[in-house]
């Protein structure tokens, strides 16, 4: 989260009482406004002045989606997940207080000051902290069970793909390529049918900080239950910090070593690296359909920067895995078209 001008919040007189218990200060507060890549929500760091304490406040209108974000963190947290413990929260308000996770993302981190050994070692770190989230168990009562990832999740993904990007960024009209939509349920269906896991949903090194020695993991809110290398692509494969080839191939070996460790894994390099590339798909799909809607329809063009590095990396996955040969031919006439447009950066 990146500090943006100072700024009044609009909390209530208890939750003003409430950061003056966490805080240790009277009033008034600092209110430091936070942006927060492509969400709604409004993050404010709340300090006072002198003291060396801070926590972080969210706000937001949408009550179903902080009515998830708080059981989930109450979910993870009990269970030792590395997410920021909440302080306080009214569903009411739309309002959250939580540990302050700092300034840096791993995003920033990797950009600024990490070399590829460097990198390879804190992602190292980040993987095992991910296994840990995987290997949760969970009753049917838990809030990560709730929406389980299933077929109409995955298909509604590949669905944003075609409309907010084949579409609305590449102006293509395919929503009735019966070759193209074939793929999509192929591939939707053989995701769905593998054994589901705790997912955190948008584990992408923008949403992971870190703060000394800790790390957090932070908007959690859509996590769910699902296919085991669909968080792990989105580290890996991740758009906003373009990994080389050599490096992703050792961070997933390492990864795989570990999760057969843990027992989350069994069966052979083939197969797991075909698992992994069909979520990469799916993933990478559902990015590209986020920066077409963020870009053009939110007005927030900074994403448009990241099209061409998501295209490489699918194009990259989808011709090493020739399953899906429509998909392969529309996502290479995608990069070959982007490449010649000045309006994509």
């Amino acid at each position: 989260m990146k500090q943006s001008i100072e700024a009044r919040a609009d909390i209530s007189e208890n939750a003003e009482k409430v950061l003056e218990s966490l805080l240790e200060a009277g009033r008034p507060f600092i209110y430091t406004p936070l942006m927060k890549g492509g969400s709604d929500r409004a993050f404010f760091r709340a300090s006072a002045p002198g003291s060396d304490i801070s926590v972080v406040l969210c706000r937001s209108d949408n009550r179903e989606e902080m009515e998830y974000y708080v059981h989930l963190n109450s979910f993870f947290h009990r269970k030792g997940v590395a997410v920021p413990e909440f302080l306080y929260s009214s569903l009411d308000e739309g309002l959250v207080i939580m540990e302050d996770a700092g300034n840096c993302s791993l995003y920033d981190a990797v950009r600024e000051t990490w070399d590829d050994g460097g990198t390879v070692e804190h992602y190292t770190a980040v993987l095992e902290r991910l296994i840990a989230l995987q290997r949760l168990k969970w009753s049917g009562d838990d809030w990560i069970a709730r929406r389980p990832f299933d077929y109409q999740t995955l298909r509604w993904e590949t669905s944003y793909f075609l409309e907010r990007f084949l579409g609305g960024v590449m102006g293509y009209d395919l929503s009735r390529d019966e070759a193209l939509l074939s793929d999509f349920h192929r591939l939707a269906e053989s995701v769905a049918l593998e054994q589901p896991f705790a997912m955190h949903r948008d584990f992408q090194s923008q949403n992971i900080f870190i703060r000394g020695s800790a790390l957090y993991f932070l908007d959690f809110q859509g996590a769910r239950t699902g296919p085991l290398f669909y968080d792990t692509a989105s580290l890996l494969m991740d758009p906003y910090v373009h990994h080389g080839r050599k490096t992703r191939d050792e961070l997933f070996a390492r990864y795989c070593i570990m999760a057969e460790s843990a027992g989350l894994v069994s069966g052979g390099a083939e197969r797991l690296r075909e698992q992994y590339a069909r979520a990469s798909m799916q993933r990478l799909m559902q990015a590209l359909g986020a920066f077409g809607f963020l870009g053009l329809v939110k007005g927030k063009r900074a994403f448009l920067q990241h099209i061409r590095p998501a295209l490489s990396l699918l194009l990259e996955t989808v011709r090493e895995h020739r399953e899906f040969p429509k998909l392969t031919d529309t996502v290479k006439k995608a990069h070959d078209d982007a490449a010649d447009r000045d309006d994509i950066p």
